[in-house]
Formats: C-alpha cells, sequence, structure tokens
C-alpha cells in the first residue's frame, strides 16, 4: 500500500514538473499580415489578419491566405527571448500621377497624400483625385490590387468651364453713390450707374464763357453741390479666378453750381452754372473676388463737352458686393 502511494506521488510530481517545463518553455506570439488576407499557425488558420497564440518555443508554420487562389507559407524560429510579432505583408504598389501634379489622392474616402503617390493597397479600393474643384473636375475609379502587384494609374484632370457668375455691387464715387450689375463666365457684360445724392445732373448744364464767370466776381458767389449723373455698360472679362476687369462707355453729365453769396444779396441773380462737362462717359475698373465677396476699383471720365472750356470731369469708384452662382454638375 506504501509503495503504490508513493508510486503515485512520483507520478504526480513528475506530470507537475512537465506541465512546468512546457509553461517555461512556451511564448505568448503574434502573426499579422495585410488587411483583407487571412493568416494561420500550425493549421489553425484564423479569419482575420492576425492571430495570437501561445506556442512553444521551436519551429512554427505560418500560412497565408488571399482569396481563393493565393497561398504561402513562412517558417518562423520562436525563441523564450527572441521575437514574438511576425508580420508577412502582402501589398500591392499603386502609383498615381496627375497633370496637373499636386492633386489629393482619397482612398475610401481617406486622404492619402498628393500626386505623385506611391501607395500601399491590397483588394478592391475606391480612388477620387481632386485638385481645386472649382477649376477641375475629380476623377474616380475602383481599383484592384492584387498581393505584390505593381501597378501604375496617370489621370489628366479635365477643366471645368468657368462659372457663371451674376455681381451686384454697391460704388461710391467721388461726387455720388450708384450700383453696378454685371454677368460673367470668361466673357460678359455688365452695367453702371452712378449719381449725386441731390439728384442728377442731366440738364443743368447750361453754356457760359468764361468771361461770365469772371463779371460775377469772386466772393460774391460760392460752390453750391454739384449735380453728378452717369450711366455706362460694356465688356466684363475673367483675368483670373479671382480677377475680373470692365470697361465701357455711356453718357454722363456734372454740373458744379454757384449760389449768391448772403452777404452780397444785392446781387439778386438766379443761380448759375459756371463750369461742368457733358456728353459721352468712359468706364474702367477691376474687381477682386473672393468667394462670394466682390471689392471693385475704377475711374470714368466725361469725355464730352467741357463748360466754360475748363477741363473734362474724373471720377474714382469704390465699390462692395457679392456673387450669385449655381455650382456646376459634373
Amino acid at each position: 500500500m506504501k509503495r503504490r502511494l508513493l508510486l503515485s506521488l512520483c507520478l504526480v510530481w513528475i506530470a507537475g514538473m512537465s506541465v512546468a517545463q512546457i509553461a517555461a518553455d512556451s511564448v505568448r506570439i503574434r502573426v499579422e499580415t495585410s488587411s483583407g488576407a487571412n493568416i494561420g499557425l500550425d493549421g489553425e488558420v484564423s479569419s482575420t489578419n492576425m492571430l495570437t497564440e501561445k506556442v512553444a518555443v521551436g519551429t512554427h508554420k505560418v500560412v497565408v491566405q488571399y482569396g481563393a487562389t493565393f497561398v504561402r507559407e513562412y517558417d518562423i524560429e520562436v525563441k523564450a527571448d527572441g521575437q514574438h510579432t511576425f508580420s508577412f505583408p502582402l501589398d500591392g504598389s499603386l502609383k498615381v500621377a496627375s497633370v496637373p501634379s499636386g492633386a489629393t489622392v482619397y482612398v475610401d474616402g481617406i486622404s492619402m497624400g498628393s500626386t505623385p503617390a506611391e501607395l500601399k493597397l491590397l483588394g478592391e479600393h475606391n480612388l477620387r483625385v481632386v485638385q481645386d474643384p472649382e477649376v477641375y473636375y475629380e476623377t474616380t475609379e475602383r481599383v484592384h490590387v492584387a498581393p505584390f502587384e505593381e501597378l501604375t494609374r496617370s489621370y489628366t484632370l479635365k477643366k471645368r468651364p468657368p462659372r457663371l457668375y451674376g455681381m451686384v455691387m454697391a460704388n461710391w464715387t467721388t461726387s455720388g453713390v450708384g450700383g453696378f450689375v454685371g454677368m460673367c463666365r470668361r466673357f460678359g457684360a455688365y452695367a453702371r450707374f452712378a449719381s449725386s445724392l441731390n439728384g442728377l445732373g442731366f440738364g443743368k448744364l447750361s453754356p457760359r464763357s468764361a468771361t461770365d464767370v469772371i463779371d460775377n466776381g469772386p466772393g460774391y458767389y460760392h460752390k453750391d453741390d454739384a449735380f453728378y449723373g452717369q450711366v455706362t455698360g460694356g465688356v466684363l472679362v475673367r483675368c483670373h479666378k479671382y480677377l475680373y476687369a470692365y470697361a465701357g462707355a455711356g453718357y454722363g453729365e456734372y454740373a458744379q453750381s454757384y449760389v449768391a453769396d448772403p452777404d452780397y444779396d444785392y446781387y439778386d441773380r438766379p443761380d448759375i452754372c459756371p463750369y461742368g462737362s457733358k456728353g459721352c462717359a468712359v468706364d474702367v475698373g477691376v474687381i477682386f473676388k473672393w468667394k462670394a465677396l466682390l471689392l471693385s476699383g475704377g475711374y470714368s471720365t466725361i469725355v464730352g463737352s467741357n463748360y466754360p472750356g475748363g477741363t473734362r470731369h474724373n471720377e474714382f469708384t469704390l465699390g462692395i458686393g457679392f456673387t450669385i452662382h449655381k455650382k456646376n454638375k459634373q
């Protein structure tokens, strides 16, 4: 009886020592491959691209599967104090170029850098190449990259036609206020009007000689509010996506009136217009566009008749406004 008990104790001790030795010789390792593939270890295949197992020290076999046809095996050596993570990537290479270069490359909606770009991919992916969306159409493609395959894609991005912009601005001029309306794609047209706050100058001019003005005598008459009015229209040109220019012609009048000085009321005479301009008006300017905001600066001059033989009337204009447009469809 004692012998049997002693023998049982010996067997239990030997088994415990064996288990302890196996545990001491076991190492937890991780094997992984590219997303979309499956990996296995010593015949046990994972349904994902990674597998973590506790294995004995020694040689083990790793199998990597992709799809129904691609299978590759690898031998690994596991050491107690060695490498515990083993990676077996299957990624292929996708080189993407574009004209113009510098376009952003999106893979499955995620930005992957700018062209020219070299990407490590495996499997089916949605590829999108985007340059300035206001200038170029984007390009999309569904690509499949097999294990270790090297693909090259080159895209020539097609330019969009410039958007058709409607433009509305308020203008401030040297002598009054006004408005500006226009419409332009690459080329377009505009109309601009301006007047003094106290009324238009149309019909205010009467031809008088220089002698008439001098005969009135300095100090007896002083300047009243000027009367100004102008309507012009012409061509609007897109010079750059941020810059437009316009030039046109129309009709304008400017009349600087004088009234009697109240200190000299014995000069009982009606108001007179000692000088002014009327006739053809020429208009030029530039418009800066940032998003929907418009800022403009311009110059106009009345090149018609001058009274009484003075210089033609000039105006400088500043404007602020906004654009109205409909987005381009692809």
